[in-house]
């Protein structure tokens, strides 16, 4: 199985579900963790930057999924999170779950 976010539906359904075509350009992301891990923020993006290519995974834990859907982009999650040396699935810790956008926000700017 696998999830994603709504706000990709529209590519998906008209790229189909592809590693290499998205919504953003790659290259920027991209240049904005090597940014952040240049002043040693070890993963301002999660994996994303480690992984250029892009890569589609598979999810054998139907519960996982929906975590996975909330998430995504998982990159997004991890860059607006309060914790960018580490993965956490805490909810106070990553307001984007909740579509917190002020606690988003205010984590990025913390980044910063």
């Amino acid at each position: 199985m696998h999830s994603f976010s709504g706000g990709l539906e529209e590519s998906i359904r008209q790229n189909g579900l592809s590693p290499t075509k998205r919504v953003w350009d790659n290259n920027k992301i991209n240049k904005i963790a090597k940014i952040f891990e240049n002043k040693n923020v070890l993963s301002p993006l999660g994996a994303y930057s480690h992984y250029p290519k892009g890569n589609i995974y598979v999810e054998h834990n139907a519960t996982l999924v929906y975590g996975h859907a909330i998430a995504a982009p998982e990159w997004f999650k991890r860059f607006t999170s309060a914790n960018h040396n580490g993965n956490s699935f805490k909810l106070e810790k990553n307001p984007y779950y909740t579509r917190n956008y002020e606690g988003s926000k205010q984590n990025v700017s913390d980044l910063c």
